[in-house]
Protein backbone atom coordinates (compact mmCIF):
# COMPACT_ATOMS: atom_id res chain seq x y z
CA UNK A 1 0.00 0.00 0.00
CA UNK A 2 3.00 2.26 -0.04
CA UNK A 3 2.17 5.43 -1.98
CA UNK A 4 -1.01 3.85 -3.37
CA UNK A 5 -4.05 5.95 -4.08
CA UNK A 6 -7.03 4.76 -2.09
CA UNK A 7 -10.60 5.03 -3.25
CA UNK A 8 -12.69 7.43 -1.14
CA UNK A 9 -14.66 4.56 0.39
CA UNK A 10 -11.73 2.19 0.86
CA UNK A 11 -10.95 1.19 4.45
CA UNK A 12 -7.76 -0.24 5.86
CA UNK A 13 -7.00 -1.99 9.12
CA UNK A 14 -3.91 -1.40 11.23
CA UNK A 15 -1.81 -4.56 11.02
CA UNK A 16 -0.89 -4.33 14.71
CA UNK A 17 -4.13 -3.46 16.50
CA UNK A 18 -6.75 -3.97 13.80
CA UNK A 19 -8.21 -0.45 14.08
CA UNK A 20 -10.14 0.62 11.00
CA UNK A 21 -8.36 3.44 9.19
CA UNK A 22 -10.16 5.67 6.70
CA UNK A 23 -8.61 7.29 3.63
CA UNK A 24 -8.37 10.57 5.53
CA UNK A 25 -6.36 10.73 8.69
CA UNK A 26 -2.93 9.86 9.99
CA UNK A 27 -1.40 6.55 8.95
CA UNK A 28 2.09 5.07 8.92
CA UNK A 29 3.17 2.88 6.02
CA UNK A 30 5.96 0.32 6.31
CA UNK A 31 6.81 -1.78 3.29
CA UNK A 32 3.35 -2.79 2.04
CA UNK A 33 1.59 -2.62 5.42
CA UNK A 34 -0.35 0.12 7.17
CA UNK A 35 -0.41 1.09 10.86
CA UNK A 36 -2.33 3.63 12.99
CA UNK A 37 0.82 5.40 14.07
CA UNK A 38 4.50 4.89 14.79
CA UNK A 39 3.72 3.24 18.15
CA UNK A 40 1.66 0.51 16.46
CA UNK A 41 4.46 0.00 13.93
CA UNK A 42 7.03 -0.27 16.74
CA UNK A 43 4.90 -2.77 18.69
CA UNK A 44 4.43 -4.87 15.56
CA UNK A 45 8.18 -4.82 14.83
CA UNK A 46 8.92 -5.77 18.44
CA UNK A 47 6.51 -8.73 18.28
CA UNK A 48 8.26 -9.85 15.07
CA UNK A 49 11.64 -9.65 16.84
CA UNK A 50 12.91 -6.80 14.67
CA UNK A 51 15.41 -4.55 16.42
CA UNK A 52 16.48 -1.17 15.15
CA UNK A 53 19.88 -0.15 16.49
CA UNK A 54 19.31 1.40 19.92
CA UNK A 55 16.35 -0.79 20.88
CA UNK A 56 13.86 0.64 23.33
CA UNK A 57 13.36 -1.75 26.27
CA UNK A 58 9.57 -1.56 26.33
CA UNK A 59 9.25 -3.92 29.31
CA UNK A 60 11.80 -2.70 31.87
CA UNK A 61 12.63 0.90 30.93
CA UNK A 62 10.51 2.28 28.07
CA UNK A 63 12.04 5.41 26.56
CA UNK A 64 8.78 7.34 26.95
CA UNK A 65 8.85 6.72 30.74
CA UNK A 66 12.41 7.92 31.28
CA UNK A 67 12.20 11.41 29.75
CA UNK A 68 13.09 14.15 32.20
CA UNK A 69 15.73 12.38 34.26
CA UNK A 70 13.44 10.31 36.49
CA UNK A 71 11.57 7.19 35.52
CA UNK A 72 7.82 7.66 35.83
CA UNK A 73 7.38 4.66 38.17
CA UNK A 74 9.88 6.20 40.63
CA UNK A 75 8.02 9.52 40.55
CA UNK A 76 4.70 7.74 41.15
CA UNK A 77 6.18 5.83 44.10
CA UNK A 78 7.57 9.04 45.58
CA UNK A 79 4.12 10.69 45.43
CA UNK A 80 2.13 7.80 46.97
CA UNK A 81 1.99 6.22 50.37
CA UNK A 82 3.40 2.66 50.52
CA UNK A 83 -0.13 1.21 50.58
CA UNK A 84 -1.27 3.33 47.62
CA UNK A 85 1.79 2.27 45.63
CA UNK A 86 1.16 -1.42 46.37
CA UNK A 87 -2.39 -0.92 45.08
CA UNK A 88 -1.06 0.79 41.96
CA UNK A 89 1.30 -2.12 41.27
CA UNK A 90 -1.45 -4.68 41.92
CA UNK A 91 -3.78 -2.86 39.53
CA UNK A 92 -1.19 -2.96 36.77
CA UNK A 93 -0.55 -6.68 37.36
CA UNK A 94 -4.28 -7.34 36.97
CA UNK A 95 -4.51 -5.11 33.88
CA UNK A 96 -1.75 -6.87 31.98
CA UNK A 97 -2.83 -10.39 33.00
CA UNK A 98 -6.42 -9.67 32.02
CA UNK A 99 -5.65 -8.26 28.57
CA UNK A 100 -2.74 -10.43 27.39
CA UNK A 101 -4.93 -12.78 25.33
CA UNK A 102 -6.60 -9.85 23.58
CA UNK A 103 -3.82 -7.34 23.04
CA UNK A 104 -0.07 -7.91 23.28
CA UNK A 105 0.30 -11.56 24.33
CA UNK A 106 3.71 -12.37 25.77
CA UNK A 107 4.66 -8.69 26.02
CA UNK A 108 1.75 -8.07 28.42
CA UNK A 109 2.70 -11.12 30.50
CA UNK A 110 6.25 -9.77 30.78
CA UNK A 111 4.88 -6.39 31.89
CA UNK A 112 2.70 -8.12 34.51
CA UNK A 113 5.78 -10.00 35.70
CA UNK A 114 7.72 -6.74 35.91
CA UNK A 115 5.04 -5.17 38.13
CA UNK A 116 4.86 -8.36 40.23
CA UNK A 117 8.64 -8.32 40.72
CA UNK A 118 8.41 -4.66 41.73
CA UNK A 119 5.59 -5.45 44.20
CA UNK A 120 7.60 -8.31 45.71
CA UNK A 121 10.54 -5.94 46.06
CA UNK A 122 8.38 -3.37 47.84
CA UNK A 123 6.91 -6.04 50.12
CA UNK A 124 10.38 -7.33 51.06
CA UNK A 125 11.94 -3.85 51.27
CA UNK A 126 14.32 -4.55 48.38
CA UNK A 127 15.67 -1.48 46.64
CA UNK A 128 14.53 -0.93 43.07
Amino acid sequence: MTNKELKPTQLMGCLNCGAILFKEGKKVFFEDEVFCDINCLNEWLYKKGVTMGNKNDIINHPDHYTVGGIETIDFIQAKMSPEEFKGYLTGNILKYITRYKHKNGLEDLKKAQWYLDRLIGVMTDETF
